[in-house]
């Protein structure tokens, strides 16, 4: 079976009402908030500071809802109710390897897809300032915060893998949230060692060494979540 059938199966399977109501809900919400912030700027200050003043209050919020909806989608995806697909078409002899690559294509195309659209919705809003323009920096801090979904997203999967149970999303959650309070420590060694296994963004959504090791920190865990799918026992 080819894998565009089996993200054609994959995307039935995980798109259903529930899935469906947070992302329309959690997209509503994330405007809402984004609205109210502009709305309540204050139009005495310089352009500057309320454009700074703006990215800083939406990165915190769209990093914080991009992350989670990632874990959520990421491990729902190879959890039990939505992998169960795994059974029918081994029998057909298709591969391990292709049903877990066809989830983690599928959740990446999906976030984009999501971020995307937070991004036109946020760049929209920061019109109300006017002299507002988007820039390289802007940009390359939306493109972290993505980075920073799919590997929260991709820790999510290796943990319902390895636990097999929906506390591995609260797990990850957690964790999320810890390591979002470790920004003001950049200078401690520790930390620093830290963030380079658990990456975490400052207030303007930059990532303390090169970015290029966000995507190469992605590939590893995709390669870790196929290896840990391919030799366990898929019996849940």
């Amino acid at each position: 079976m080819k894998l565009i059938k089996i993200l054609k199966l994959k995307f039935y399977y995980l798109i259903n009402r529930n899935t469906l109501i947070s992302f329309i809900f959690g997209y509503l919400l994330i405007i809402l908030v984004l609205t109210i912030e502009i709305l309540n700027l204050d139009q005495r200050k310089a352009d500057e500071e309320l454009i700074n003043e703006y990215l800083i209050n939406a990165y915190v919020y769209i990093k914080m809802f991009v992350c989670i909806l990632s874990m959520y989608l990421f491990s729902y995806s190879i959890s039990f109710k939505n992998d169960f697909l795994v059974y029918l078409l081994l029998p057909l002899g298709v591969k391990r390897e292709k049903n877990i690559i066809a989830s983690i294509i599928l959740n990446i195309v999906l976030i984009l897809f999501l971020h995307i659209n937070i991004f036109i919705a946020c760049g929209y809003l920061a019109l109300a300032i006017k002299s507002f323009k988007m820039t390289l920096s802007i940009i390359n801090s939306f493109i972290n915060i993505l980075c920073l979904a799919y590997i929260y997203g991709l820790y999510a999967m290796i943990l319902m893998q390895l636990m097999k149970n929906n506390f591995s999303t609260i797990i990850m959650i957690a964790i999320f949230i810890i390591s979002n309070n470790m920004i003001e420590y950049n200078d401690n060694f520790f930390i620093k060692i830290l963030n380079l296994i658990i990456p975490f963004l400052d207030l303007n959504g930059n990532y303390m060494y090169n970015n290029l090791y966000l995507f190469i920190l992605i590939i590893i865990l995709i390669i870790i979540n196929m290896l840990i799918y391919h030799y366990r026992d898929l019996n849940f």
